[in-house]
């Protein structure tokens, strides 16, 4: 114990004889020490964050094909049922999924549509219902006596470009145009949406309406010159 007083005493009297070497010696320390210790913080910080964010965004998780495939039901359930899949939505044809939308008051507006459904991570990141078909039931005209399912009306979710041009808010009703060209004749369906949610602009820069799958196929159908009781 007497060695180690003796030892701490007499470095003291050095440091402090050396003052001036001391002090330029901690200063030099602190130069070296100083950087790395905000490269320290910065990757544990502001990276550690922003790739927290990466991994948890689904428009970052998101694989969608570049090219046009034909695709069944059952490539679908197969991968789903693959354990690195959380959610699986088919597309249709990239000219069928746009719509007009046309607000009570204002400019009538061009978007895309994007299909989505249950478990969809990009509308449970933000709390967002699903949108979905209101069904409703009328007189089938070519069959007297029957009646037939038509959609009364469809749930979708705006993107904020879109309601923010539109002036639109969870809750407001519209109508969405879709036209076709038959026999050299322009032909169009209205179509009543009311708006369940609003995307912000984080999750959604593009103008953007996600609707049901079977709205999306009932378009496209439609535009192919189908009939579509839907």
């Amino acid at each position: 114990m007497h060695t180690l007083v003796q030892i701490c005493h007499l470095s003291l009297r050095d440091y402090l004889h050396e003052r001036l070497l001391s002090a330029c010696a901690v200063l030099g320390l602190a130069a070296v020490l100083a950087p790395l210790l905000i490269l320290f913080g910065v990757k544990f910080g502001v990276v550690e964050t922003l790739t927290e964010r990466l991994r948890s965004d689904p428009a970052t998780l998101e694989i969608s094909p570049v090219g046009s495939g034909h695709f069944s039901a059952a490539d679908m359930d197969r991968w789903r049922d693959d354990g690195r899949v959380a959610f699986v939505m088919p597309r249709t044809r990239t000219l069928a999924a746009t719509v007009e939308l046309l607000p009570e008051q204002g400019t009538p507006l061009h978007v895309s549509m994007e299909p989505t459904g249950h478990e969809d991570p990009l509308l449970a990141r933000h709390a967002l219902p699903v949108p979905a078909l209101l069904l409703d039931s009328e007189d089938d005209p070519d069959h007297p006596g029957r009646l037939r399912t038509r959609a009364a009306a469809s749930g979708v979710v705006l993107s904020a470009p879109v309601a923010e041009r539109l002036g639109l808010r969870a809750g407001d009703q519209l109508t969405g145009r879709l036209e076709r060209t038959r026999d050299g004749k322009v032909q169009a369906v209205r179509l009543p949406l009311k708006v369940i949610g609003v995307l912000p602009l984080a999750a959604q820069q593009k103008n953007v309406a996600y609707v049901p799958l079977p709205f999306l196929e009932a378009a496209e159908d439609y535009r192919d010159g189908r009939a579509v009781p839907l």
